[in-house]
């Protein structure tokens, strides 16, 4: 069985510099308003459909949620159903992620 990697804010922004990961916002649209990762792609939970999960290879798939909870568990689903063989998530979510003090902008 495949493991969901957990990942700090600050790894997981410097792969998105390097051009080495996806990043799936999987929080649904209003939460967006609040705080959101620039070119993340936006996958709302409320509508989740496991085909539209983009798999570039050689590309870290990584998930994002407010607090890591949901992205925990659509991680897990991913992996088990064999959506995914390796997946990332932001074990501390958009809340860890303005705490480290990296960037967001707003809707």
């Amino acid at each position: 069985m495949f493991k969901l990697i957990d990942s700090s804010p600050q790894e997981v922004k410097r792969w998105l510099d390097e051009n080495e990961a996806i990043l799936v916002d999987i929080r649904e649209s209003q939460e967006l308003t609040e705080a959101k990762v620039a070119g993340a792609i936006h996958l709302p939970l409320s509508e989740f459909n496991p085909s539209e999960i983009p798999n570039e290879p050689g590309k870290k798939t990584v998930l994002i949620c407010g607090h890591g909870v949901r992205s925990r568990q659509v991680g897990n689903f991913l992996l088990e159903r064999g959506f995914l063989e390796k997946a990332y998530h932001v074990s501390t979510g958009i809340a860890g992620w303005q705490n480290a003090g990296l960037q967001t902008d707003t809707a």
